[in-house]
This record gives C-alpha cells, sequence and structure tokens, in this order.
C-alpha cells in the first residue's frame, strides 16, 4: 500500500454528553444522530465529494482545500448543526487544514491535517465549531473578507465572533440562524427545554451561560432585521411574536 497525502480541509466534529446518549435507556436520540449523519446528509457530501468517516462520537469530513469548498463545508456543518440542535443534541469541533491519506474502503485516515483539526476541537470549548485562523489568511485578505465571503447574504453571515468583549478567540459557525426562523413555536421551545435540562447544572455553566449569550445575541439581531423589514404579513407579525416570546424566556433563566 502505498500512502499518498492530499492537501485538504478537515473538520472534527464531536458530539457532546455522547455518553449520556449510549447509556440512556432511551435510544430515540442517539438513533436520530445516526439517522441523520448516515442518511440525511449524504446526498450533501455526495454533492461536494466530500470524504468522511464516522468514529463513534466523532466525524471527520475533508474536502480539497480550495475557498469554494470550505464554504460548501461551512455551510454543510451549519445545517448539521442546526438539525441535530431540533432533536436536542450539541456539538463542538473544529476545521483546519493540512496533508491527509483517506481510503474509506479501508478505513485508513491519517495525516497532519486530521492531527490539527483534532488538536483545535479540544479550544472550541463551547457548542461550535471554530475555523483554523490559518484558513483566515489562507483563503481570504482578513477577517472582515472572511466574514464578508462567508455568507449566505448581506444579513445571514455563516461565520461569527463570540458575542462579548474582546478576547482572543476564533471565528466559529453561526448556526442557530436556521433555528430562529420563527414558523412555529415549537422550534424556539426545543431551545428553552434544552436549557431548563442542562443551564442549571454546575458542570455545564460555563457552556450553557456562553450558549445563552451567543442565542440570545443572534435572537436580538433577528428581531432588529425583521423590524427592518419593508412589509406587513400576518406570517411576519406571527414570527416577530415568537421571537419576542422567545427573548423573553431566555431572560427568565
Amino acid at each position: 500500500m502505498t500512502i499518498t497525502y492530499q492537501n485538504r480541509i478537515v473538520a472534527f466534529i464531536d458530539v457532546l454528553g455522547f455518553s449520556d446518549l449510549v447509556y440512556s435507556k432511551d435510544t430515540a436520540l442517539i438513533t436520530k444522530y445516526f439517522d441523520y449523519v448516515l442518511e440525511d446528509s449524504v446526498a450533501y457530501i455526495k454533492k461536494f465529494k466530500f470524504n468522511y468517516h464516522l468514529i463513534s462520537d466523532s466525524i471527520v469530513i475533508t474536502t480539497l482545500a480550495h475557498r469554494e469548498n470550505l464554504k460548501s463545508l461551512l455551510l454543510f456543518l451549519s445545517s448539521l448543526q442546526s438539525k441535530l440542535l431540533f432533536e436536542g443534541i450539541l456539538v463542538r469541533g473544529a476545521i483546519s487544514s493540512g496533508d491527509i491519506y483517506s481510503n474509506k474502503k479501508m478505513n485508513i485516515l491519517v495525516g497532519p491535517g486530521l492531527i490539527n483539526a483534532y488538536k483545535l476541537e479540544s479550544k472550541s470549548i463551547y457548542p461550535r465549531v471554530i475555523l483554523d485562523r490559518n484558513l483566515i489568511n489562507e483563503f481570504s485578505e482578513g477577517t472582515s473578507d472572511a466574514l464578508s465571503f462567508f455568507a449566505i447574504n448581506d444579513y445571514t453571515p455563516l461565520l461569527c465572533i463570540t458575542p462579548q468583549p474582546y478576547i482572543p478567540d476564533f471565528l466559529f459557525i453561526n448556526y442557530v440562524y436556521i433555528n430562529l426562523r420563527g414558523y412555529s413555536w415549537i422550534q424556539y421551545q426545543i431551545f428553552i427545554d434544552l436549557f431548563r435540562k442542562y443551564y442549571f447544572k454546575n458542570e455545564h455553566i460555563e457552556k450553557y451561560q456562553w450558549f445563552k449569550n451567543y442565542i440570545y445575541c443572534q435572537a436580538i439581531e433577528r428581531q432588529s432585521q425583521l423590524d427592518n423589514l419593508q412589509k406587513d404579513t400576518t406570517r411576519l407579525r406571527v414570527r416577530k411574536r415568537h421571537l419576542q416570546r422567545f427573548i423573553e424566556e431566555l431572560n427568565k433563566l
């Protein structure tokens, strides 16, 4: 066997609380997790020719190191995070790059790129997927250019920064914009139930305080966007009402 490296973008994603899913007598959540990863996401993975490996609680996705491939990967991972969040499953991870040898048939994945992503994942700390700062330098002219290019439109960025006074940190994937569309209160109730389950446990305080702050800031920003729309429809009023109620519920926690 000859190992030939390729320079690839590498995402290493880890499911938070996976051991709880494994030991739970109710297998519904872990079933939904594998159903999505192995079935719902396959079409997207094939479309963009991603390589992926599923290793227990971790997902490794690689793609050739191009700017457009990175944007496609960000879109996919934002969808993955949002979909799993609707099921009450949180993930964290990191995207880096480097030489990789991948052989799906022989279940081999090795190389400096994998090690880079694996080590960086531990620095994500919170339920988020962070971007290696080297990728900003490699595929953009700077942070502002990265935020502008890696966006769905003018008001929906795919990357954002921790919403608090400056600290040394990473850009990370903005994934709750999908969950904040607000067509149904059920979407927001999932957030509230998730917080009520974990927020007041001492061992989760740092992660969930950050998570609450991130969601709250995104909700306020989304509320401002809806208020600035030059239209008034029944559906829009319902969305605004749901969003306002959600913000109020967050403030009660």
